[in-house]
């Protein structure tokens, strides 16, 4: 079946929807984002909550959440659609898509600039399937 993290990948690829989350700064909008039809899931332990957004609406849910992110902070979500979205310190927007190798190659340089003992060869898919959000989600066929 091929590697752990490509087993992840395919199993996110043929899910219905994207798994993310909306942490606590941002939920003060979340009946905003209860206009993309998002259902959800759970609040972790950390009090994030986890949601599922129809994939169709990814684009307007990281629109959303680009807008009332604050620098300096990044999310992500994973599905037939699997994407990284950073505001950076100074304000850009960055989304980058996890399609390949260059993709994850980026986006670990990207996490660099938050977190500064991030791994720059980090496997994503690995990384992700590590995470309470996503754990049981990319485990699960």
């Amino acid at each position: 079946m091929g590697s752990e993290p490509e087993r992840y990948q395919k199993i996110a690829a043929s899910k219905k929807s994207c798994r993310s989350c909306i942490m606590l700064e941002e939920l003060p909008y979340l009946d905003k984002f209860r206009e993309l039809e998002i259902r959800e899931i759970e609040t972790n332990k950390d009090g994030v909550l986890i949601v599922d957004v129809p994939t169709d609406r990814v684009d307007e849910f990281v629109d959303l959440y680009t807008q009332v992110m604050k620098p300096g902070r990044w999310n992500e979500y994973v599905g037939p659609k699997t994407g990284f979205l950073f505001k950076m310190p100074n304000g850009e927007v960055r989304h980058l898509l996890l399609k390949n190798t260059d993709d994850q190659k980026e986006i670990n340089r990207s996490l660099q600039e938050f977190i500064s003992d991030w791994n720059p060869d980090a496997d994503l898919w690995e990384w992700l399937a590590g995470i309470d959000i996503y754990s049981d989600w990319l485990k699960l066929a």
